[in-house]
């Protein structure tokens, strides 16, 4: 019995959409591991993760961007705010002003290297959060 060119391409579709409907689904459940910033190497790259730290250093930078230094005492790792987030921070009640040195702050995002250097990259505001002053 031969199949329609028709129904082979509803069906198709229709597969497509149930698999990339289980990809989200099984994707938003994903928990990040909770590392200290003295284990993380280029191992992680690519890995969703979270630190806990003391912001060491804070530039802001003219386009909008934030960059900060998180140590945990032992090590340190950089930690860039994107503007699009910084906006996004910001409809939320909390500017560039809100992170100062010494605060302790719990950042989850992707491990990244720029300029052979690493970095946690938090991509949406419930990433970055303060603990204490």
């Amino acid at each position: 019995m031969l199949l329609s060119k028709k129904f082979l391409l509803i069906t198709c579709v229709l597969l497509s959409l149930v698999g990339l409907t289980l990809i989200y689904f099984a994707s938003s459940k994903i928990i990040p591991s909770e590392i200290k910033i003295s284990k993380i190497d280029s191992s992680l790259n690519g890995r969703l993760i979270s630190v806990t730290g003391k912001i060491s250093y804070v530039r802001s930078h003219s386009a909008g961007h934030l960059f900060l230094t998180i140590t945990d005492g032992t090590s340190s790792i950089e930690v860039p705010i994107f503007s699009s987030l910084m906006n996004q921070l910001s409809a939320n009640g909390i500017t560039k002003y809100d992170f100062k040195k010494g605060k302790i702050v719990r950042i989850t995002g992707v491990v990244g290297e720029y300029k052979d250097q690493l970095q946690l990259v938090p991509r949406k505001v419930s990433d970055i959060q303060f603990l204490q002053s």
